[in-house]
């Protein structure tokens, strides 16, 4: 289908626009840099703006190029843009810095819905919390989830918020759900695990860090977190198990001070294995 598209492209005007549609057919099937030859050859053929530019922003957009699709997508007239376009921008508003941009764009895809969407409320949150507007954030927030009470991504901006102001046991409350909904993940566990060494609970942080492990044995951090959290309730064989298994797997240079010193340590009274 390519070649044969590829070949009506080479000899159509450029009124037909195939060659924005060949780009269009590239970018589908994952071409990206097939996708980009093709539309500087249309845009090289005078084939219509109005289909390159915000195709142009697209290309932007998947490269992470937020800046730079933003500017686009503006140029291509805000109002000419299809809703998950206009999706892109405020995301690539918020990505390069621009948060009042991105929470402009948000606002007005929650009014254009016609009715409430958990997501518009979970992106508007977002947004605000960037400008730390946290109470205002914390009220999209929740009615994201009153909305969508399975809904994972606003649950764990609700931990992430009340991480921030402090309200650790809250945290550690949202983050559950989110993991409930969802099951374990990297961001969550590592949220969790380090609320819960923050708040004293290292039976559960540790089992968060072994949860981490789980997932990916290459993090780091979560075989020292595991053996600070077995330090902690005094079991130090087990602490140091993990302390060890992070310098087996990663470099003795990089390891904090305080592991290389309990490891160090010969005779310890008093304390459980």
């Amino acid at each position: 289908a390519i070649e044969v598209l590829s070949e009506a492209a080479a000899k159509a005007p450029p009124s037909t626009g195939l060659k924005t549609s060949l780009a269009e057919f590239l970018a589908l099937r994952g071409d990206l840099a097939g996708a980009e030859r093709a539309i500087q050859e249309a845009r090289a053929a005078g084939e219509n703006p109005a289909r390159l530019v915000p195709f142009e922003a697209d290309l932007l957009f998947a490269r992470g190029n937020w800046q730079k699709a933003a500017l686009l997508y503006e140029s291509a007239g805000v109002e000419t843009l299809s809703r998950a376009r206009k999706e892109r921008l405020a995301a690539g508003y918020f990505r390069s810095g621009d948060h009042r941009k991105a929470l402009a764009i948000f606002r007005q895809l929650a009014a254009e819905a016609g009715q409430p969407e958990a997501s518009a409320h979970n992106n508007i949150g977002v947004a605000l919390e960037a400008m730390d507007s946290l109470e205002a954030a914390e009220n999209e927030y929740l009615r994201a989830v009153k909305l969508e009470p399975d809904y994972a991504d606003a649950w764990f901006n609700l931990g992430n918020l009340a991480q921030k102001k402090g309200k650790l046991n809250k945290a550690v409350e949202y983050y559950s759900r989110t993991r409930e909904i969802e099951g374990s993940s990297l961001d969550v566990e590592n949220a969790i695990a380090a609320v819960l060494m923050e708040l004293g609970r290292y039976n559960e942080a540790f089992q968060a860090f072994i949860n981490i492990i789980q997932i990916d044995s290459t993090a780091g951090a979560a075989y020292i977190g595991a053996g600070d959290a077995a330090w902690e309730l005094g079991k130090i064989h087990t602490a140091e198990k993990y302390y060890r298994n992070y310098l087996d797997r990663f470099s003795r240079d990089e390891a904090p001070a305080r592991l290389l010193k309990r490891i160090s340590e010969k005779t310890i009274s008093g304390l459980k294995n």
